[in-house]
């Protein structure tokens, strides 16, 4: 049963790392993008909040303000260049694609998981420099992260189950806190991320309820 997995593994990463290079590759040219105008305003404000600015005072525009210091840090880190756009675009689309080949796997299959990361790479690309670096991509991170921390809870079975050991049923009581405890710190780390999605977009809030039920809908 481990060589099994292991072999499971080692072709799930092949059919990852293989889609990832084919999404570099169809990424690369995305380094050639202008700044559109709302990543130009998004630069400015970040630029701005860097010079010791207010947001919504001295600088104002009509997002949430996660947007904004995301882009402080793209400011910091780039400079003032315009292929910063292109290249967190590139960094992104390889984060985004390990992310949807994850949770498309497990209804797909690794070929069906690579081909849907593909396509959706193709499409985004396609859609040119105004889809980039936009607040839905990092929302979007933010809900993948929420549901794959709500697919690791654990569950145990319930206390005055038969088990082949004595000590194991003795330690289950302090096995089933931890987990408990676990369980809360998850959730909590859950909502934090979803409200950080909501801070980047207000819409984030439509993805709640997906996230909050389809975890039990398997």
């Amino acid at each position: 049963m481990g060589v099994t997995n292991l072999l499971t593994s080692n072709r799930t990463r092949a059919w990852l790392y293989g889609t990832l290079v084919l999404v570099f590759l169809r990424a690369l040219p995305n380094l050639r993008y202008i700044i559109g105008r709302d990543q130009a305003t998004y630069c400015v404000i970040g630029q701005g909040l860097l010079h010791g600015q207010l947001l919504y005072r001295d600088l104002w525009d009509n997002k949430p303000p996660g947007i904004f210091y995301i882009y402080s840090v793209i400011v910091k880190i780039f400079g003032p260049v315009m292929w910063s756009v292109g290249a967190v675009d590139i960094l992104w689309l390889l984060v985004f694609s390990c992310c949807l080949f994850y949770f498309s796997r497990r209804y797909l299959g690794n070929p069906g998981a690579a081909l849907a990361v593909i396509f959706y790479v193709c499409r985004h690309c396609r859609q040119g420099y105004i889809h980039a670096v936009q607040p839905e991509a990092f929302l979007m991170l933010l809900v993948f992260a929420a549901w794959f921390l709500l697919q690791g809870t654990v569950h145990l079975p319930p206390i005055g189950a038969q088990t082949d050991s004595s000590i194991v049923a003795a330690l289950r009581p302090v096995e089933r806190v931890k987990v408990s405890e676990l369980r809360v710190a998850r959730h909590f780390a859950v909502g934090l991320l979803l409200g950080a999605a909501f801070w980047l977009k207000y819409n984030a809030v439509a993805f709640f309820p997906v996230v909050a039920l389809l975890p039990f809908l398997d």
